[in-house]
């Protein structure tokens, strides 16, 4: 069994964990602006350690109070993941101590809007204000999840970014900082949705809701799946008094990257490189840092003032493939190894005929990024959607 119950400090809340192997506290810090109040309710920690429990099967108990519907929300969102990845989860039983009854959505203010400052957030955050009545969200910033808590002076770096992001859409800003990915989470890519939601739980007392932007690939289509957060679970990790809503999934990063495109500003701040050398900047050169910018290049911009490499250099390397891809409800694979080859090149003719599943990118040999199969396909499904665009971009 793991048992989890809570301390309380002012800006700090701990939560003490038993049962997990090396591991006996999980805690979150806050600041900035439109903080939340504290509370003594233990909803954050359920949703957090719900997957640390599926991973070895164990019982979850929370020894204190929580939301009566997060609580058969959650357990449906476990019971979901136990059936799509149940090489990795096991079904599990979570109880409380203790449940209560949320106050009234109407007693409290506006959303809040997880906010890394990437493509996906700025969207999400501009289509909530653009798109819905509630004209005062306020957004959050994550420390510790993918920049590392050791890595303050690149947390402040990107804290900036976020906050000048912020102050162009008009919108308070502020952090968290916890230990849930460094000390809990084992499987990112499939966990990340529940770590993310954990950490705008402490919110559920002064917002109304909580707004994710989808990551590409992941969207109504379901071109990547099972994937961390994704329309057929992310909203299990909500309830009716503080629902979890994701916009995007209808939008491909094209159609993202324009939304960006049309404020200058933002286009001198968008955070997307995830190599930690960039220290919360952006490198230019890694994988997700080019498509970005082919991205942005799809939409009309040149001038790519965000990346230490701002030029469009590595889009020279980049030619369309249509390798075969294969989706199953454990893993999605590419037959082979992704990279980018140059654009003078043409797919060979002794493809299999297969191989007319889907297009992707491929990453081109010595380019640093993330390796990993499932990142790979995830990241680079927008292809098809912009083939035109980069062919009148390398003319």
């Amino acid at each position: 069994m793991i048992r989890v119950s809570e301390q309380l400090d002012l800006k700090r809340v701990q939560f003490s964990v038993a049962g997990v192997e090396g591991v006996d506290t999980l805690w979150y810090e806050w600041g900035g602006e439109a903080t939340p109040e504290a509370s003594t309710h233990l909803d954050a920690a359920m949703v957090a350690l719900t997957p640390v429990a599926m991973r070895s099967g164990a019982e979850l108990f929370v020894d204190g109070a929580v939301d009566t519907h997060l609580l058969a929300s959650v357990q449906e969102w476990a019971d979901a993941w136990a059936c799509i990845r149940p090489d990795l989860f096991s079904q599990i039983q979570i109880d409380a101590k203790d449940s209560y009854t949320p106050p009234a959505l109407s007693k409290r203010r506006s959303a809040i809007v997880a906010f890394s400052g990437g493509v996906d957030s700025l969207y999400a955050a501009s289509e909530h204000l653009a798109k819905t009545a509630d004209a005062d969200p306020s957004l959050v910033l994550v420390h510790g999840f993918d920049l590392p808590l050791e890595d303050q002076a690149g947390f402040e770096t990107a804290f900036h970014s976020a906050q000048t992001a912020a102050e162009v859409l008009g919108r308070p800003l502020a952090w968290v900082r916890t230990n849930w990915r460094r000390d809990l989470s084992q499987n990112w890519t499939m966990e990340f949705a529940a770590g993310l939601t954990s950490a705008l739980q402490l919110w559920r007392f002064d917002a109304s809701q909580a707004v994710l932007g989808s990551d590409e690939g992941s969207g109504y289509g379901f071109e990547v799946y099972p994937w961390g957060s994704n329309p057929a679970t992310n909203h299990l990790l909500g309830s009716p008094a503080f629902p979890i809503v994701t916009h995007g999934f209808a939008a491909d990063r094209v159609e993202k990257c324009r939304v960006v495109a049309e404020r200058a500003e933002l286009l001198k701040v968008v955070r997307v490189c995830l190599v930690r050398e960039a220290a919360g900047r952006n490198c230019g050169v890694c994988e997700k840092c080019l498509r970005t910018k082919l991205c942005l290049a799809a939409t009309g911009v040149r001038e790519m003032a965000a990346f230490d490499d701002h030029t469009l250099d590595g889009l020279q390397k980049v030619r369309l493939h249509k390798p075969h891809l294969r989706t199953t409800s454990k893993r999605c694979w590419p037959t082979s190894r992704v990279r980018f080859v140059l654009p003078s090149d043409k797919p060979s003719s002794t493809s299999s005929p297969e191989n007319d599943s889907g297009y992707i990118l491929r990453y081109p040999e010595g380019l640093s990024g993330r390796r990993g199969i499932e990142r790979s396909v995830r990241s680079l499904v927008f292809a098809e959607l912009q083939r035109s665009a980069l062919r009148r971009i390398l003319a």
